[in-house]
């Protein structure tokens, strides 16, 4: 038995090794370009001399210390304008200026963040994501602050920047928390549009820049291909036996045992675990494109079944890596529709102060049509009149029109 085992296992390395091998040279390659462009600035034109990086990573160290009810302080005041909490928050962006400070100057240099450790593949540190977010929130709780409806705008576009950076990391990580700043960040700015601390100006500036940021953030698919390539070169024997179900730390006699006869039951349908992961690593970039020309319901349909395809598959990895996509898109989702939503009330303002009156219909106060289409169900985005306040809103994950609440995106402005 031990000797028909070891048999079937001498054919069927022979058989996956140069696969294997094939797959950790387009690693070594792919990963050799992208330390080789780490460090180049990622917006044309840029002078300023050192690396955004090193900055940002002071504001991470800066910001470690926050303490626990400052934090609750922060999101508070984010979310609810409370005016017996404005002494606090004070208080708080005086203490950590120099994190402010860093941001600002590590924006400024526009650089690609947070390098990833290749080498170390499993043990890599994995980016401190609720300290950028922490970073991100600070800087809005400035900008409420401020009087000045330019500084305003400059700390918004600094925001918008910094997970511009943020999200040009090759993690799935960081580009998470991209979205969840640029996220925070519209939220902020729909608050100061409804007190009438931004106009139209301002408003334009950031729906320009917004349009930029979102158009050139990186999809996931590099970060997917980055992640599996990461994986393989790093420790492609760990990651060969966890594939397969066996136990890396077990003896290696048992090891070896146990794999080939695992091996073994995929020998003749090819359906290697490790390969056959990356095979549907493929199929499901193949999926994705053009997915965010297409309505939401149509793009749920497709998450839905890769979800379900997913939770099928015997490898670990897939369990756990492809149902991550489906909560990434609707992020993608929401953040479109923040953006367009943005640009919508700039031209709606316009419109209202040249004809002293608010457009009948959506389409009058645009130039472009596609404007106006929700990206959740490409249909016209709700848009409510009264004689306190306009309103338009998306449909939201559910497609249930909720009257601009529960699970609807809106913007509100009172008249």
């Amino acid at each position: 038995m031990i000797l028909l085992v070891n048999i079937i296992g001498i054919i069927t390395n022979f058989i996956v090794s140069p696969r294997i091998e094939k797959y950790k040279k387009e690693a070594g390659e792919l990963i050799t370009s992208l330390k080789a462009a780490y460090r180049k600035p990622q917006i044309k034109g840029s002078l300023i001399e050192g690396n955004g990086y090193d900055y940002y990573k002071n504001a991470i160290d800066g910001i470690k210390d926050l303490l626990d009810h400052d934090k609750i302080l922060l999101s508070v005041y984010l979310k609810e304008n409370k005016i017996d909490s404005i002494s606090g928050i004070k208080r708080i962006i005086k203490q950590y200026e120099k994190v402010l400070e860093n941001l600002d100057q590590g924006v400024k240099r526009a650089f690609c963040t947070i390098p990833i450790e290749y080498a170390r593949g499993f043990d890599a540190e994995l980016p401190p994501i609720s300290s950028l977010i922490k970073i991100s929130e600070l800087n809005l709780a400035r900008a409420k602050l401020m009087d000045s409806e330019e500084d305003q705008v400059n700390a918004l576009q600094t925001n918008l920047l910094f997970a511009f950076d943020i999200g040009s990391a090759q993690m799935l990580l960081s580009k998470m928390a991209s979205y969840d700043i640029i996220d925070r960040t519209n939220q902020i700015i729909n608050q100061l549009i409804q007190a009438k601390k931004i106009g139209i100006d301002g408003l334009n500036e950031i729906a320009s820049l917004e349009s930029i940021v979102s158009k050139n953030l990186p999809g996931i698919k590099e970060a997917i291909d980055v992640e599996w390539m990461n994986l393989i070169i790093a420790q492609p024997e760990q990651i060969f036996w966890f594939s397969y179900g066996g136990s890396y730390t077990a003896p290696s006699i048992l090891r070896l045992m146990l794999g080939r006869l695992l091996l073994w039951r995929f020998f003749f349908s090819e359906r290697l675990l490790l390969i056959d992961a990356i095979k549907k690593i493929k199929d499901f970039q193949n999926l994705q494109k053009g997915m965010e020309e297409k309505s939401w319901h149509e793009v749920s349909v497709s998450l839905n079944k890769i979800e379900k395809e997913s939770k099928k598959s015997e490898n670990n990895i897939i369990q756990t890596t492809l149902p991550l996509y489906s909560k990434i898109f609707l992020r993608r989702f929401n953040t479109k529709t923040r953006i367009k939503l943005t640009a919508l009330i700039a031209n709606i303002e316009i419109y209202r102060l040249k004809h002293r009156k608010l457009p009948e219909k959506l389409i009058e106060a645009v130039s472009e049509q596609n404007l106006v289409l929700d990206p959740f169900n490409n249909q016209e985005f709700r848009y409510v009149k009264t004689a306190e306040f306009y309103q338009v809103y998306s449909v939201g994950e559910n497609l249930a029109d909720d009257s601009g609440t529960v699970g609807d995106i809106g913007m509100k402005i009172k008249l």
